[in-house]
């Protein structure tokens, strides 16, 4: 699940009128898209517009839970980079979900599309960053990420799930990440 700060999606256009005004952006097209799965996997894409940015330009965000297998991860990988570089209106994205990435070669994928592991970036290692098995006796993994391209990375934090019981409410920890465009 993906949530977008009104407020935060919103800049300060001092050159228009009397001190200025406030300009949001505003959703362009949301839609989903089936990938390449043994799962049924999708990825839920949000492309929103920004009118004081280049016309037509959008963000483009989107929202996965991909597969276990490496095999297939890179299908997935090869669809999503696609949907960010192959629309020419696209100033910038956002890859954030569950990407299951157990393995070292998962995270390489990032690096073969020439995205952004915000928490990579931010924190100078692929260390630390744990969103599963928190709670569990197996290792913790960081399998939820957020990958970014063309956009500056300004924090990320891992935010724990509560407990309903005593039973926590998610067996992943969610991310809270914001950047730059």
């Amino acid at each position: 699940m993906t949530f977008l700060c009104k407020k935060c999606f919103s800049s300060w256009d001092e050159g228009r009128g009397e001190g200025g005004i406030v300009i949001k952006m505003e959703v362009d097209s949301v839609f989903h898209m089936g990938l390449p799965s043994r799962y049924r996997r999708d990825v839920l894409c949000v492309n929103i517009h920004h009118p004081a940015a280049t016309p037509d330009a959008i963000l483009c965000l989107l929202n996965v839970h991909m597969d276990w297998s490496c095999d297939m991860q890179q299908f997935q990988m090869l669809v999503l980079a696609g949907l960010l570089r192959g629309d020419p209106r696209c100033g910038g994205g956002v890859i954030a979900g569950n990407f299951n990435a157990t393995h070292p070669s998962d995270h390489r994928l990032i690096d073969k599309y020439r995205l952004v592991d915000t928490w990579a970036v931010l924190h100078r290692s692929d260390d630390g960053g744990a969103t599963w098995s928190i709670y569990r006796q197996s290792e913790p993994h960081r399998l939820d990420k957020v990958v970014l391209l063309g956009l500056q990375p300004n924090e990320i934090e891992v935010l724990r799930p509560g407990f309903i019981n005593g039973t926590p409410w998610s067996d992943h920890c969610g991310l809270y990440c914001t950047f730059s465009i």
